[in-house]
């Protein structure tokens, strides 16, 4: 019975490692984004460690928990990324070169709507658009109906970028 149990546990995995192995890289994102418009050859986009989150928002008493999402963001994109060297042969210089592209240097976030204390779990919008370039090719720009979705967007911006080594 244990045996089988440990098969049964195995082949999933196993099925769960190929099915991850096919999926579109824009399904890869948690939040599932509704469409995905990525424009591949670009320049590469390089954080800043100096860069600047402005969040903008008509609910107040969000700007709190905004806030520590935010030292969240950054210090998962500084200190806590994937990076990525793994996945490609030994020996083979899989990053681009320091000082290469573009650096940005601000996030400005809008929050578009007060959030709302008494709305239901499932009620809430938690849309968000993130979209690059904005100032003047250095900025990045998240819009989001409500803080749940700005939590999301920012959730997004960790999952876009590696960590690098320089």
């Amino acid at each position: 019975c244990h045996l089988a149990h440990s098969m049964r546990v195995t082949i999933r995995l196993f099925l769960l490692l190929v099915v991850t192995c096919f999926i579109d890289s824009g399904l890869s994102l948690w939040p599932i984004p509704r469409s995905y418009d990525a424009q591949s050859g670009g320049p590469v986009l390089w954080f800043s460690p100096d860069a600047r989150f402005i969040y903008n928002t008509p609910s107040p008493g969000a700007n709190a928990t905004i806030q520590r999402a935010i030292v969240r963001t950054r210090d998962q994109l500084f200190n806590n990324n994937l990076i990525p060297w793994m996945l490609f042969p030994r020996g083979t210089p899989f990053e681009p070169a320091k000082g290469s592209g573009v650096q940005l240097n601000l996030v400005n976030i809008t929050q578009t709507k007060p959030d709302s204390p008494s709305q239901e779990y499932g009620q809430v919008d938690e849309s968000y658009e993130l979209s690059y370039p904005v100032a003047g090719g250095t900025g990045i720009a998240i819009t989001a109906g409500s803080s749940v979705g700005v939590l999301h967007a920012l959730t997004t911006l960790t999952q876009l970028f590696y960590a690098h080594r320089y």
